[in-house]
């Protein structure tokens, strides 16, 4: 589909939205997090919704993802201590239902999933409903020492062999090469 032209990437920007809003593309999969976005930018005249992602031979899978909040080992007992509280006032059933409703994110609790305030909100706001449907098939990359240097570099393996054209053995030799080398370094 790529080389036919049939679909695209997100482009240099990495954001499918971009061209979704100048009306450039008829739909793109993105976060559940632009949905504000997409309140905000969308031209007025552009009816548009959410859904989960389609299924691929029969199996449904959708990429988790979030803010993470992290606790550093080298923190002082009193830095953990707030980080502490900090981690058990965003678990609260008030905050992240408040937090999901503001960022287009999942409540971080089941009971605030189901929650009657969240509830209603998801019937006046149908466009959240889709990553809520998406959590009981959703998967998120296991974390490890040098994740980022690896996802980034994968990242570029995919636009090469999408934007660029470049062959399939030809990036993905050279992701391999440069995961031996992370693999030394790491």
């Amino acid at each position: 589909m790529l080389q036919n032209g049939t679909a695209t990437t997100a482009g240099t920007d990495g954001y499918g939205s971009t061209n979704f809003f100048e009306g450039k593309t008829l739909f793109y999969s993105g976060s559940s997090a632009a949905i504000s976005t997409l309140q905000a930018s969308t031209p007025k005249n552009l009816h548009w919704s959410t859904t989960s992602l389609p299924s691929y031979k029969g199996k449904k899978s959708a990429g988790m993802a979030g803010n993470d909040i992290v606790m550093f080992k080298s923190a002082s007992k009193s830095q953990r201590k707030g980080a502490a509280a900090f981690v058990k006032y965003l678990m609260s059933k008030k905050q992240t239902i408040s937090w999901a409703e503001k960022t287009g994110y999942v409540p971080l609790t089941k009971s605030a999933q189901k929650d009657t305030d969240y509830q209603n909100y998801l019937v006046k706001n149908p466009t959240a409903k889709a990553a809520v449907r998406s959590l009981s098939f959703g998967f998120q990359d296991p974390a490890f020492i040098g994740y980022e240097q690896y996802f980034s570099a994968l990242n570029k393996s995919i636009g090469q062999m999408t934007a660029n054209h470049v062959t399939p053995e030809k990036a993905l030799g050279q992701l391999q090469v440069q995961i031996g080398k992370m693999d030394t370094q790491n």
